[in-house]
């Protein structure tokens, strides 16, 4: 089965997560998620999406060159 790189990458995230809140859950420091600061909340998005922008962009430049090779 083949999978697209997005939608591993996708998978492989919510299972990080999952894992992580359930641990949390395990030791009693669920708090930790509320206490972050919304700056690092939306830094991580934002940095999400501009991995996912230069991906793209990578992808695009390797179509390109090897059309032109």
């Amino acid at each position: 089965m083949k999978a697209k790189p997005i939608w591993a990458n996708i998978v492989r995230c919510v299972c990080t997560s999952v894992v992580l809140v359930f641990c949390l859950a395990v030791i009693g420091r669920i708090y930790v998620l509320t206490d972050l600061p919304l700056y690092a909340v939306v830094l991580a998005g934002v940095s999400g999406i501009v991995a996912r922008a230069s991906y793209k962009e990578k992808r695009s430049l390797y179509k390109w060159l090897s059309v032109r090779l």
